[in-house]
């Protein structure tokens, strides 16, 4: 935790993927500042769950410092698009992905180097992405311990550090449906 990069391999690389997308360093700033200060200290992490449109399963995850105006927006968004909030988290599993990738020329810039790293460390998958980039899952509770040993152990730069809901199973949607699922 805390909002010092060196100590805090999640905030390094949320602020990584932020420059990726060309955020402004104030925004970012900013949003670290208000992260941190003693008004955002009430606010409540609170998960909902429901289905939306052509039967695909939504887990939500919300930052928020009032329930009451968070549940009564996203139970808005969900009657709009035809979607019904109902328990659906059985649908999943909580679980931990890191990004990473080798530096250029390094020596565990092989996928099977990377692979057998990211197993040591404890991870569960792996995937292959080529030129060096590699993604692994593992428990959620193992992202912090994990990523630091990465980085510090075998030097790869982290590219993201986040917790993810994996489906058990998939629900196959066209690029249409997909379209409007993502505008809604």
């Amino acid at each position: 935790g805390g909002s010092d990069v060196r100590f805090n391999i999640r905030l390094a690389a949320a602020i990584k993927q932020a420059r990726q997308a060309d955020m402004p360093k104030e925004n970012i700033e900013r949003a670290i500042n208000r992260a941190t200060s003693k008004e955002y200290t009430n606010a409540d992490h609170v998960v909902y769950e429901g289905l939306g449109p052509h039967g695909v399963a939504l887990v939500i995850e919300c930052l928020t410092d009032n329930k009451n105006r968070t549940v009564k927006a996203l139970r808005n968004k969900f009657n709009r698009m035809d979607g019904v909030m109902t328990p659906v988290g059985y649908m999943f599993d909580s679980k931990g992905r890191i990004c990473f990738t080798a530096s250029e020329g390094s020596s565990t810039r092989s996928f099977d180097a990377m692979f057998d790293h990211a197993i040591d460390v404890g991870a569960e998958d792996v995937t292959n992405f080529g030129s060096g980039r590699a993604e692994l899952t593992c428990q959620f509770t193992d992202l912090s311990p994990i990523a630091k040993a990465l980085s510090e152990k075998y030097a790869y730069a982290i590219e993201c550090v986040e917790g993810v809901h994996l489906p058990n199973t998939a629900v196959n949607i066209s690029d249409e449906q997909a379209a409007e699922l993502e505008a809604a």
